[in-house]
């Protein structure tokens, strides 16, 4: 990100954002080398990541309600991993404990694959991660599933609830990517590159590629973009905030 927002605004260097870099990264860092707002021009989301809370296969309880059950019965004694300290497996494990009233303890790890490994392992008890990456574990039944952040239930996951049908609507949102410019980027230069990027997320071979990783395409406008890493920054501070997470 440094680099994007230090290249020339010719419309030829793009970013790929996420919400680590666009939401995360400047609610935890005292300071950072790019200013999220002020040295880009968001361009356009490309996909969504549905999320999903997954957990150790043995542990005892099968659906939500059990689940919270047990940790407030296990308060300060169940685990949940992430892939370091300040990253969004973190965040979201954070804002989950602020909206359930739970303790669960942050193991962090050098990284998403150790992170998921130690608690496909039983190492560690919780992990909040993206579907595409826990499916595969999920469907093995070496890890459970008990919810999943998306506006519906997932075709791949139809027996595991969204946490909006569970009354949690802040740990509803999604992860995503999208594109981003330099600050003084040409207007029609941004618009070729949201044309273009709309044009190939609509074509059937692109789109059935990306839902196979669990990832769905977007079709956000430059300006709706903007707003959502706006609102995404906004949200993740107050979730810095709450957890008292900032890094150097």
């Amino acid at each position: 990100m440094a680099e994007v927002a230090k290249s020339s605004s010719d419309g030829f260097a793009l970013g790929v954002a996420t919400l680590s870099t666009h939401g995360v990264n400047p609610s935890v860092y005292k300071k950072l080398p790019y200013e999220p707002i002020k040295d880009f021009v968001a361009v356009t989301e490309l996909v969504k990541a549905p999320g999903v809370l997954v957990v150790d296969a043995a542990l005892p309880d099968n659906n939500f309600a059990e689940f919270i059950k047990y940790l407030k019965i296990n308060r300060g004694k169940v685990t949940f991993a992430s892939p370091g300290n300040g990253t969004i497996g973190q965040m979201r494990g954070e804002l989950f404990k602020s909206t359930t009233n739970t303790v669960i303890v942050h193991i962090p790890h050098p990284g998403a694959g150790f992170a998921l490994n130690d608690v496909v392992a039983g190492q560690v008890n919780v992990y909040f991660d993206q579907v595409a990456s826990s499916l595969p574990f999920i469907q093995s039944r070496r890890l459970r599933a008990i919810a999943v952040s998306w506006g519906m239930r997932l075709d791949v996951l139809p027996n595991v609830p969204t946490y909006g049908e569970l009354k949690l609507f802040s740990n509803n949102d999604p992860s995503w990517f999208g594109l981003v410019e330099p600050a003084g980027t040409p207007v029609e230069a941004v618009k070729r590159i949201n044309d273009a990027a709309a044009a190939v997320l609509k074509e059937p071979a692109v789109r059935d590629k990306l839902t196979a990783q669990g990832l769905f395409p977007s079709d956000a406008t430059s300006v709706h973009f903007a707003i959502q890493i706006k609102k995404a920054i906004d949200k993740m501070q107050r979730i810095a905030k709450f957890a008292k997470i900032s890094l150097g």
